[in-house]
C-alpha cells in the first residue's frame, strides 16, 4: 500500500497497490472523493462536482 496526502486537508490516505490513474478514493479524515491522477509520482487532486457526477454515472451503468 501506499499513502500521499489528500490536497484538502493534509492528512493521509492510504491507496491500493492495485489502483490505477483514474480510480476514486475518499479521504478517510475529511471525507473528499479524490482521483488518482498520477501513479509516478503519486498525486491525487480533489473531483469537481460535475466531475463526481460524471463518475457515479459511469459506475452506475456497470
Amino acid at each position: 500500500m501506499k499513502t500521499n496526502q489528500c490536497p484538502i486537508c493534509s492528512s493521509d490516505v492510504i491507496i491500493d497497490d492495485e489502483s490505477n490513474e483514474g480510480d476514486l478514493v475518499t479521504c478517510a479524515n475529511c471525507g473528499n472523493d479524490l482521483e488518482i491522477i498520477s501513479l509516478k509520482p503519486l498525486q491525487l487532486a480533489r473531483l469537481s462536482e460535475e466531475d463526481e457526477l460524471s463518475k457515479e454515472n459511469e459506475q452506475n451503468e456497470n
